[in-house]
């Protein structure tokens, strides 16, 4: 019988074990007005992060929506302004408040999209993304790897991405927004703490990260935080891109392909032609059910041209019916700069 670690309700105690360290379990997380703030997310005693509701996102609502600590672990970030949204970084996931509602970062295909497949694989153990993975293939190649799937489901998990593969004494899956892992020595499964992968990785601002006090993170954060001045070549806040997105068809039909025109600028407007495009199709939850139409599709558009264009081909997933609302979800990655920017339309 394989021995089995995970982020899932009823498994209390390997979920302890999962989501802390030994030092930050023994510290204490207390409540705050709308919210909690947490010290186990800290490597520094006594400071910690908080999580709360207020005008600007109800992000301790959501938290608590999907799964608290034993989902996604505890903060290791204080909200920040990431693509043009109110981010927060929790130990195996990212939140961010889009105009749809708060919902998990694809944290996964943000950092392919940076071009860090190759140290996602050296370091984390993580195959790179296939584009023309089947999801629904890859996902049934392996039972174990198809039920761990299941005990975070496709809000937490998103698309496959790329098949399970051998890498080097592990099996592992990879998803938009996590990874998991099936020991080839002892059956053991495990998820990938995919916001300490995206905090390491350097995709955020550094001072995100940095600890508060109790007192500090009651008060609050008066304005999104701000990167001190930069010390290297690589600011730690670099400025944003803008993103325009324009869908071929508003109302594109089921099971067909569109097509997206992005255009990409920096600053001063200028085109910035090299950038890596991303597309997720986020679809909504069926009426009066707490399931989704089907998973989100993500699709890698090519690099941006001299004039900061890139086309990419999107389809619409054949299981949603005409005059469902959805929403494109358009990221372009330029390290360090990163934008995005959030289209609405109808399935025609």
């Amino acid at each position: 019988m394989r021995r089995l670690i995970s982020t899932v309700f009823g498994l209390t105690a390997l979920v302890v074990a999962l989501v802390t360290s030994p030092a930050a379990a023994q510290e204490a997380d207390s409540p705050l007005l709308g919210g909690r703030f947490y010290t186990q997310g800290s490597s520094q005693s006594g400071l910690g992060f908080a999580v709360v509701d207020n005008d600007a996102a109800a992000m301790f609502s959501a938290y608590l929506a999907y799964g608290g600590p034993d989902y996604l672990g505890y903060p290791i970030s204080r909200r920040f302004i990431s693509g043009g949204y109110i981010t927060q970084v929790f130990q195996n996931a990212v939140l961010q408040a889009t105009p749809s509602g708060i919902r998990p970062l694809s944290v996964m295909d943000l950092l392919s999209t940076a071009g860090l497949d190759g140290w996602l694989a050296t370091n984390h153990l993580i195959p790179p993304v296939d584009p023309a993975v089947d999801h629904a293939a890859a996902l049934n190649e392996y039972a174990s790897l198809r039920d761990a799937y299941g005990w975070l489901g496709p809000d937490l998990n998103g698309r496959v991405t790329a098949r399970a593969q051998d890498m080097g004494g592990v099996l592992t899956l990879r998803t938009q927004r996590t990874a998991i892992y099936e020991s080839l020595i002892d059956g053991t499964i495990r998820y990938a703490r995919a916001g300490e992968i995206a905090r390491d990785a350097g995709i955020f601002p550094s001072n995100a990260f940095q600890p508060q006090t109790r007192a500090q993170a009651a008060a609050g954060d008066p304005a999104p935080v701000a990167a001190p001045p930069a010390t290297t070549d690589v600011p730690d806040n670099p400025p944003p891109l803008y993103v325009a997105a324009v869908p071929a068809v508003r109302s594109p039909v089921s099971g067909e392909v569109t097509k997206v025109t992005v255009r990409v600028t920096d600053v001063t407007g200028q085109p910035v032609a090299g950038a890596k495009v991303l597309v997720i199709v986020h679809y909504p939850l069926k009426p009066g059910d707490e399931e989704a139409y089907t998973v989100d599709g993500v699709f890698f558009g090519p690099e941006t041209d001299a004039r900061g264009t890139s086309v990419v081909d999107v389809q619409i997933d054949p299981a949603v019916p005409a005059g469902v609302p959805a929403q494109l979800e358009v990221s372009a990655v330029y390290p360090p700069s990163v934008g995005k920017v959030a289209v609405d339309f109808v399935i025609g």
